[in-house]
């Protein structure tokens, strides 16, 4: 059995290629949303494994994070006083995101699990 201390740093991003200025980068814009979203999570994950031998047959068993630890995401757009405190792409970035988001097609708070996986 072995534990593990993992630390991810997650974002959740709105790129509106619209809200580009003029000779703006999109790299940048990708990277400066990327970093004002990020969120640094820590958890531990369990994993665990077996192996069987006999004279004629070797067989085993790994397992890895037993206990499906959740890693939380930047939340997207917290609130309209959110999106007024910015400014350039990121404020149309985050009027995209608000309206994704009040239309029900992503979610503003994700959580990432990291499922169990076994092989043998």
């Amino acid at each position: 059995m072995k534990v593990n201390v993992n630390q991810y740093a997650l974002s959740k991003n709105i790129i509106s290629l619209a809200g580009l200025e003029d000779g703006e980068d999109i790299g940048d814009a990708i990277r400066d949303d990327y970093e004002a979203n990020a969120n640094t999570s820590t958890n531990m994950g369990i994993d665990a494994g077996l192996i069987w031998g006999s004279e004629y047959l070797n067989a085993g068993l790994a397992i890895t994070d037993i206990k499906a630890p959740e890693y939380e995401y930047g939340t997207l757009v917290a609130s309209a006083n959110e999106c007024r405190s910015l400014s350039g792409v990121s404020l149309e970035n985050c009027f995209v995101a608000q309206d994704a988001i009040a239309q029900g097609r992503i979610n503003g708070n994700k959580v990432y699990v990291a499922n169990a996986q076994s092989c043998g």
